[in-house]
Formats: structure tokens, sequence, C-alpha cells
């Protein structure tokens, strides 16, 4: 049994350990994690990793984290969570007990729902596993869709540009919402410009119509206003959601994600979350924000973790 079980190994989960660590040195700390490798800054992947620029070895910050905390780490899923027994199922594996809870297992990708989906060739970009997939698939290809211009698929165009490829990003508006809601206008239109002059297909007031292919592979994207892009490869950046499903029947209250109150703490009075995946309302909004999605899971999963650390020294 873990005194504390935290499900995620992201910027919360890590600040969360670390948190409790120092606010009460004896307690057992175990983390579940559902890639198999250590901890790695997400943005590094489009920021990087993806051009070339950063070697995989070096995308892993501080392996020795684990050790120095006092963290024990368990590679795989978890399946399902009982609150009222405090128990979470490993997928295929063990049950594990804990006193105190912490959910900040992030958010995955949306998926896209255009016709055409489903065709191998359509992916997304949210883990390092995705990454990788994008860049030993861009190979070869004479054009390559982005599809969403928030500021992933912007950075996620201008990484594989980088690196030599054709792209084309598609762009639901004007140059002011290139980036969008990251960049503010002003910053957008500069952003647009830049992409235009490194070499990025920029398409304006465009979106993705369908996707086509034969043999289950993608061979062109149609665009709504009647572009046919051939390509082997487009790549979804519409956004991530939590994975709630292992959830049902747990007894956590969720909607959009984990319900939580102003002290971060769910629906059970053992659990707590922290980051993309906890779902702010009224003044815990006010209270718990602190600016971007990753700067809000670092501060939630210390303010989370410093919590239980009182909790525990009662």
């Amino acid at each position: 049994m873990a005194e504390v079980l935290i499900i995620g190994n992201g910027a919360a989960g890590r600040r969360a350990a670390e948190t409790i660590r120092k606010g009460a040195p004896s307690a057992s700390i175990l983390m579940v994690t559902d890639e198999p490798c250590p901890f790695y800054p997400r943005p590094k992947l489009s920021l990087g990793f993806m051009s070339g620029e950063i070697k995989k070895e070096d995308l892993f910050l501080k392996p020795d984290f684990y050790s120095r905390n006092a963290v024990s780490l368990v590679f795989g899923r978890v399946e399902r969570v009982d609150a009222g027994a405090r128990t979470a199922r490993i997928l295929g594996g063990s049950l594990l007990s804990y006193s105190y809870l912490i959910f900040a297992a992030g958010a995955v990708a949306n998926k896209p729902r255009w016709p055409g989906s489903e065709l191998d060739g359509v992916v997304t970009l949210r883990t390092l596993a995705d990454a990788e997939d994008i860049i030993r698939r861009s190979e070869g290809q004479s054009r390559i869709v982005v599809a969403g211009a928030g500021i992933l698929g912007v950075e996620a165009a201008e990484a594989l540009c980088k690196r030599g490829a054709n792209v084309s990003l598609l762009v639901r508006g004007g140059k002011d919402k290139v980036g969008a809601p990251a960049l503010k206008p002003d910053q957008a239109e500069n952003r647009c410009d830049s992409m235009i002059k490194n070499g990025v297909n920029v398409e304006l007031d465009d979106e993705v119509e369908r996707f086509e292919g034969s043999d289950g592979r993608l061979e062109r994207v149609v665009t709504k206003c009647g572009a046919e892009i051939l390509t082997g490869l487009a790549i979804a950046t519409i956004g991530a959601s939590p994975d709630l499903s292992y959830l049902e029947g747990s007894g956590i209250k969720t909607a959009r994600g984990i319900v939580v109150d102003s002290e971060l703490r769910t629906s059970s009075e053992t659990a707590f979350a922290a980051g993309d995946c906890a779902e702010l309302s009224g003044e815990s909004v006010e209270k718990q924000q602190y600016g971007s999605p990753y700067m809000n899971a670092m501060k939630q999963g210390e303010y989370a973790g410093g919590r239980i650390a009182e909790l525990l020294n009662e």
C-alpha cells in the first residue's frame, strides 16, 4: 500500500511528488505512468525534437528524479479507480491501494471526426510516441498537412519545415488566428508572416472537408475551399481533453474533466486532481489559474502535493 498514489508522470505529478517529499519526508509515494519512459517536457516535442534540434536522449529531464525523491515509478495504464475502497487497478496487472490519491494524468489528443479520419496516415500529436511516428511517416512525403492552427499546429508545421518537409498549415480564419489563443492578434500575424518567409504553406480561411484514400491509406486531403492536397500524412492538432473512461463507477465526479473545488479536492475526500485533467469552476478558477497550461500543471501539482503533505502530518 502507498500512502500517496499519483496517476500521471507529467509536470503536475512530478511537482506534486516533489512537494510531498519535502513536506512529508517518510511518506511512501507511488507514481503510475502510461508512457514507457521517464518524464519529458511535452512542449519540447514540437520545440526541438521534431525539428531534429534535440536528440531523444536529451528530452528526459533529471532521470534521477525518482531515486532522489524516493518515488516508485510503475509503467502501466490505470483501468479502474474505486474511491470508496481507495484502490486503483492497473490494466492486466495488480491492484494498488492508497491513502491519498492525486490525479495528474493530463489529457489526450482530440481525435479528428472529419470523414476519412480512420485512414492510416491521419494522426495526432501529444506524446513522444506520436512525435516519433510522425517523424517516421514524414520521410518521403511530398507534402504534409497540419490541420489545426493553434500553437501546437504552428510549432509542428515549423518543426517539420525545418526538417526539410513541404508543409501546408490549414488555418480556419485569417492571419490573426495563427497560434490563437496563445498568441495575441498582432503576434499571430507576425508569426504567420515568419512562417511563410521560412517556407510553410499557410492556407488561410480554409480547413479540412474530408480525407480520401484507398486500401485504408490516406492519399489526399480535400479542403472546404475545394483544394485537393496529395499527401500520405495529415496531422490533426485540434486540442486535447482528459481521458475519463477509467473513472466510470469510481465515485469520482466528472464533467469535462475531474471536478475539483478551490482546494483541488475531488468529490472524494482523499483524492485531488491537478493540471489538464482537473476541471475548475467558480472560485477555484480564480484561485488555481496561473497562466499557461504548463504553469497551471506545475502550480496546481505543488498545491495538491502541499495539501496532502499537511494531511499526512496531522
